[in-house]
């Protein structure tokens, strides 16, 4: 590994324990309590994508050969793959509300054009979330507040 790498890295991890220090709580939608619950939850799966909202607002499956993902954990962070870049930021949610707040930090790796303008409209869809909900078959929905899906998830 070369010094400016290890370096990188270094710094990602020091954000990343410093902004895991400061995030608010995130609640899952499931029950709690210890009463069951029938839909999944939103904390801890490995959530992948399946389309997503391009630049023009139409909702597209993902490219062949890519994988974007989402995994939402209990400290109020989310963090996966836009398909070329990993990502993370700090989200919160009550009841079906979701917010992504604060930037959406990335690394730099440059992937082909069609890889890297999906992987733009994703994050940007993730950044006008305001609501999900669970359909059958454990699958994630993102909405915006006008109500159109921003992308759809499966585990």
């Amino acid at each position: 590994m070369t010094p400016g790498r290890a370096v990188k890295r270094w710094v990602w991890a020091l954000l990343l324990s410093l902004a895991t220090a400061c995030a608010p709580r995130a609640l899952g939608s499931a029950a709690r309590d210890g009463v069951p619950s029938t839909t999944p939850d939103l904390i801890g799966p490995v959530w992948q994508l399946t389309a997503y909202s391009d630049a023009r607002g139409n909702l597209v499956a993902i490219l062949p050969d890519t994988q974007s993902t989402a995994t939402f954990g209990s400290t109020g962070f989310v963090t996966g793959s836009g398909g070329c870049n990993e990502y993370s930021t700090v989200f919160q949610t009550t009841a079906m509300t979701l917010s992504f707040i604060g930037p959406i930090t990335t690394t730099r790796q440059m992937c082909a054009q069609p890889v890297m303008d999906q992987e733009h409209a994703y994050l940007a869809a993730l950044a006008r979330t305001a609501t999900y909900r669970f359909e059958g078959g454990g699958h994630l929905v993102l909405i915006q507040s006008d109500g159109s899906t921003l992308a759809q998830y499966s585990h």
